[in-house]
């Protein structure tokens, strides 16, 4: 009874771990969904990703994924991988040091004790000719104050 009370316990504590570090996938989704649409000022978003993000097409209703990034309206990577077919194209991130990384991402979204933070840069929105809606104002950063 005790080995069982003590498993229960540790699963217990590792999903609460889990999700107050790394965030809640479905929300994240929803996230990425609405900034995507929004910044990009369409409906249904072509999404290349070369890493596994399923769950953000999982849980999306507007993001369509494409194999080609000649396809693309964006690129989404949550982890660091070159994407170097894709440098015309703006990136959206999942982590902060990817951001900081690559002179394409125009924005993250990343998780900091257990929040969701949002960055948009100025300066990388210009670079692409997208104007920053005014949903976004409040997460937008000059690129000199980040760093």
């Amino acid at each position: 009874m005790i080995r069982i009370l003590f498993v229960f316990l540790l699963i217990v504590g590792e999903v609460a771990f889990a999700s107050k570090y790394f965030g809640d996938e479905k929300t994240e989704a929803k996230i990425i969904e609405k900034i995507c649409m929004i910044v990009l000022n369409k409906n249904n978003v072509f999404v290349y990703s070369p890493t596994n993000s399923n769950f953000i097409f999982k849980y999306s209703n507007n993001l369509i994924h494409t194999d080609n990034c000649g396809k693309a309206d964006i690129v989404i990577l949550t982890k660091n991988e070159s994407v170097e077919g894709c440098r015309d194209k703006p990136i959206f991130t999942t982590k902060y040091y990817l951001l900081k990384q690559n002179p394409n991402a125009i924005g993250a979204l990343y998780w900091h004790k257990g929040r969701p933070n949002i960055i948009i840069i100025k300066e990388r929105l210009e670079k692409f000719n997208l104007i920053p809606p005014e949903e976004l104002l409040q997460f937008i950063e000059s690129e000199k104050d980040l760093w």
